[in-house]
């Protein structure tokens, strides 16, 4: 059985972004992944990260600080062994967010990732999304 990229990454975006579940997780991220974020993320966490156990603490920490109201992929594209998409994100600060204690404020935004999968699992991901916008959102 073929596994199919873009339902790899779609599983990702709508279980664990968008609901929390991270029952799965293991299944769709490889190990070894690597994840790339914009330099001015240094603040919250490394804009370069190795391995699972280093972006799944990272992701569970999102997940605590943000409850999400509304994740949607607004552009999907798939090309070879990589899979973009475009979403946005509606929610709420309900949590510490790296030194930021909860506000209860609600916020939107909107970003880019492209996953590079192999054998049915990512193994590497880019993020960039408006991490200022989310900022001043939560003032």
């Amino acid at each position: 059985m073929s596994i199919n990229n873009v339902d790899v990454v779609r599983d990702l975006f709508e279980k664990v972004f968008a609901k929390g579940d991270f029952s799965t997780y293991n299944d769709l991220v490889d190990s070894n992944v690597e994840a790339h974020c914009p330099p001015s993320w240094s603040k919250f966490h490394k804009n370069e990260v190795s391995g699972i156990s280093n972006t799944k603490k990272i992701d569970e920490a999102y997940q605590k600080a943000f409850k999400i109201i509304n994740a949607t992929i607004q552009d999907l594209i798939a090309y070879g062994d990589k899979v973009t998409i475009r979403w946005s994100c509606h929610g709420k600060h309900v949590g510490d967010f790296f030194e930021i204690s909860a506000t209860n404020k609600l916020f939107d935004i909107t970003g880019m990732s492209i996953f590079r999968l192999n054998q049915g699992k990512i193994v590497e991901v880019w993020q960039s999304w408006d991490m200022f916008g989310l900022l001043q959102q939560l003032k």
